[in-house]
């Protein structure tokens, strides 16, 4: 009798632990979004580097043994922005949720060798989806850093945004709470800084002090524009 009990208990206990192990294998991370939108990035990725001229791709953050079959499409980011109305109409305690309005823009991290070499942008217009652009190799080297420290294996789903008067890119961390934003630099000087792929985004900028800076950068890029 015991031993029967014992064999049913190894039984159910190996069951659970199958069914464990199964929950613990990570979700594709594109599972979640639309198909059209996936086959759109995926062929438009290829036909976008294909046409790259073999000379021309360091251009776009590629290496010359980078090759078709190699290069896969990371989890995009959602790109969001921040109007002037509402940069104007901030006020202490805002959060940044309710700064930003949505694009119909995705950038789609291209990898090659476990890094991001290149930003495959989709957009959707009257539902439909296209691949629009292929490039933005700084912005890839930055995302990287980004996506090393803020990763999405530990829970974490950094947004991307864009501030187009400022002509600058940010992101925020939601899990990190309402009232962080952070400016994404391109500007690497010195050997140091582009071999620093952890440190340099590891310290999130407050909400508020970054809408205090863009406040009068937007201000005047509006004034120059009319």
């Amino acid at each position: 009798m015991k031993s029967t009990i014992l064999t049913a208990l190894q039984a159910i206990l190996f069951l659970f632990c199958l069914a464990s192990a199964v929950d613990a294998q990570p979700a594709n991370h594109l599972d979640n979004l639309p198909a059209a939108l996936i086959n759109t990035a995926e062929t438009g990725l290829q036909q976008f580097f294909n046409k790259l001229p073999a000379d021309s791709r360091a251009d776009y953050g590629f290496i010359p043994t980078d090759e078709p079959d190699q290069l896969s499409l990371g989890t995009p980011f959602k790109l969001y922005t921040i109007t002037p109305a509402s940069i104007f109409a901030y006020r202490s305690g805002d959060t940044v949720s309710s700064l930003l309005t949505e694009t119909d823009l995705w950038y789609f991290p291209v990898i090659s060798e476990d890094q991001i070499r290149s930003i495959l942008v989709v957009e959707q217009s009257d539902n439909q989806w296209q691949a629009v652009s292929l490039g933005q190799a700084p912005l890839a080297a930055e995302l990287d850093r980004i996506k090393r420290v803020w990763p999405v294996e530990d829970g974490f789903n950094p947004r991307l945004i864009v501030v187009y008067q400022a002509k600058q890119f940010f992101f925020t961390v939601p899990e990190r709470g309402e009232f962080n934003l952070t400016l994404i630099s391109t500007e690497s000087t010195t050997a140091e800084d582009r071999s620093d792929t952890t440190g340099k985004y590891s310290s999130l900028d407050k909400l508020e002090q970054v809408i205090q800076r863009l406040a009068p950068v937007v201000e005047t890029s509006l004034q120059e524009r009319y």
